[in-house]
């Protein structure tokens, strides 16, 4: 299990949907030796308004997926990917070098959980397409994601986010005419184009543009949400943004 887990909240054919996923595995994916995707899904006992797992059951579950997790990855025998909640259900994914005993090790471990009832299935999914598609964030949860990131690491520096200051933003283009008319339109609204210094990481393929402008990291998602829109209408991607520490002042 990677350390790069992380949530986010979705729709889910039009209900309120919490994913948490390993970020990790979008690298090897798909891995060839785990070609068949299982999932558990346990019935959420006190479903909020939202369809979502109540506070009160969130430590039981957490224990169960704990133990799903260490029953079903024991020896090397699956993958663990990650889960959703949605419509009053938790469904845990797992990636299997077989789904043969998927039901019987899931039932030994349901067992100490009577409250919850539950089913489990895999199928044939050597593309990963259920991780891909499904658990893995699109760009703008992804990007979601990355602002709340950068957001905690500000802070942890003594970062006051209501402070305006200079942002600087980078994007990827695969064609120079697409870099060139993303850059236009971002200084249409109100971005400065920074130098182009070649990223050493980037492909010789791909083209960075760097622009900044002043703001708040506060509203950071209302910022980057627009400019990833805009990247994806030019066939390229929004990279991230970084900003100096602005300290809170203290008081006294």
């Amino acid at each position: 299990m990677s350390d790069n887990w992380d949530s986010y909240f979705c729709e889910v054919d039009g209900n309120p949907a919490a994913i948490l996923v390993d970020l990790d595995l979008a690298e090897a994916a798909p891995h060839a030796a785990f070609p068949y995707m299982g999932h558990i899904s346990v019935k959420a006992c006190f479903p909020d308004r939202r369809g979502l797992p109540g506070q009160e059951e969130y430590e039981r579950l957490g224990e169960l997926e704990d133990a799903l997790e260490r029953a079903l990855t024991v020896d090397d025998q699956a993958v663990y990917a990650g889960r959703s909640a949605v419509d009053g259900h938790c469904d845990f994914f797992f990636y299997l070098r077989s789904g043969e005993h998927l039901g019987a090790r899931a039932g030994a471990i349901m067992a100490a959980y009577p409250e919850y009832v539950w089913e489990s299935g895999w199928q044939d999914d050597p593309e990963w397409q259920s991780y891909r598609s499904f658990l893995f964030p699109d760009d703008y949860a992804l990007n979601g994601i990355q602002n709340r990131r950068a957001l905690r690491e500000l802070a942890e520096q003594g970062d006051d986010a209501q402070k305006s200051r200079t942002i600087e933003h980078w994007a990827v283009f695969d064609s120079p005419e697409a870099a060139v008319a993303f850059s236009r339109a971002t200084r249409e609204e109100g971005f400065s184009p920074l130098p182009d210094e070649r990223n050493p990481d980037l492909p010789e393929h791909l083209i960075g543009v760097c622009f900044s402008r002043p703001d708040a990291p506060e509203d950071i998602d209302a910022v980057t949400y627009p400019l990833v829109a805009l990247a994806l209408a030019h066939n390229g991607v929004y990279h991230g943004w970084a900003c100096p520490v602005a300290p809170a002042v203290e008081e006294g």
